[in-house]
């Protein structure tokens, strides 16, 4: 094999590992990006169920691993509660006509925010991972009020908050629905 060849293969292989290392200093950056959510980055909360004409309450728990995390509860008639989970980068107000619906049928609901998010402490999103104890605080929070029944307890989630109560009813059948 002449010089000249043996150059070419040796410059086309330093260019694929350069753009190699490139493509993964970007990917990463990206990555960052996405799950870095600071206080200063997230969206403000322009409405609350008052809004809506719904009576509630400020409450807030605190996780397993220490988060402050804020929410609403919007008492019910029956017994019967839901807990809506939010998307991400958007926060609890984002359920609030869901809520409205829910209420007017007679259900509990209970708008808890995921670490990251609105209020809450943390600036990291893990997608669900750390957020399924996000939802075993406020599923906590639900069982220790005397106007919840605690075999009437269900999930609404929307993308982010979808997928995290799918993983965490699959390992607790406390959640009905």
């Amino acid at each position: 094999m002449s010089n000249g060849i043996k150059f070419l293969i040796i410059g086309i292989i330093i260019l694929f590992v350069v753009l190699f290392i490139a493509m993964a200093f970007v990917t990463r950056s990206q990555a960052l990006d996405i799950v870095n959510h600071p206080p200063s980055e997230r969206p403000e909360m322009e409405k609350d169920p008052g809004d809506y004409g719904m009576v509630f309450e400020v409450v807030s728990v605190t996780t397993e691993d220490g988060l402050k995390l804020y929410g609403w509860y919007i008492p019910g008639e029956n017994g019967a509660t839901i807990m809506i989970q939010h998307g991400t980068p958007g926060g609890r107000q984002d359920g609030l006509y869901e809520a409205d619906i829910l209420n007017e049928a007679g259900y509990g609901v209970l708008m808890g925010s995921f670490r990251a998010h609105d209020e809450c402490e943390g600036e990291l999103i893990s997608f669900g991972y750390h957020e399924q104890k996000d939802i075993a605080a406020w599923h906590q929070y639900l069982l220790s009020r005397e106007d919840v029944d605690p075999k009437a307890i269900g999930l609404y989630g929307e993308s982010m908050g979808g997928g995290t109560s799918i993983l965490y009813t699959a390992k607790n059948p406390g959640i009905r629905a």
